[in-house]
C-alpha cells in the first residue's frame, strides 16, 4: 500500500530524498484514479528502494494540488532532488510510469 502525503509531511518526505519520488494526485472516488493507483502500487514493488511513490487527496490537500498546479485527476509529478521534472495527467499503464522513473 502506498503511503498518503499531506501539507505537513510533503517536504520532508518529497523534497529531501535523492532518488526519484513520484506523488499521483487522484482520490478514491475517481474510477481512473483507483486504476492508477493499483499501476502504481504494482511499480512500487518492482522498483522498491529505488524509488519512492506517494498518493495525495486534493480534495483533502488544496493546497498541495494548487502549489502543482493540478486541475484534473489523476495527475503524476515526478521530483528528484527537490526538483520537479516532469509532470504528467491521466491514467498511464505500469510500463509508463516505469519509463517517468527511469527519465
Amino acid at each position: 500500500m502506498l503511503d498518503h502525503l499531506t501539507r505537513e509531511t510533503f517536504a520532508d518526505e518529497a523534497y529531501i530524498r535523492d532518488i526519484p519520488v513520484l506523488v499521483c494526485f487522484g482520490a478514491e472516488r475517481c474510477p481512473h484514479c483507483v486504476a492508477q493507483f493499483k499501476a502504481l502500487d504494482s511499480v512500487a514493488e518492482l522498483v522498491g528502494d529505488l524509488s519512492k511513490i506517494y498518493l495525495v487527496n486534493p480534495d483533502d490537500q488544496p493546497e498541495l494540488a494548487a502549489l502543482f498546479g493540478v486541475t484534473r485527476i489523476p495527475s503524476t509529478v515526478k521530483i528528484r532532488n527537490g526538483m520537479v521534472e516532469e509532470m504528467a495527467v491521466g491514467l498511464m499503464p505500469s510500463e509508463d510510469i516505469l519509463a517517468m522513473l527511469k527519465r
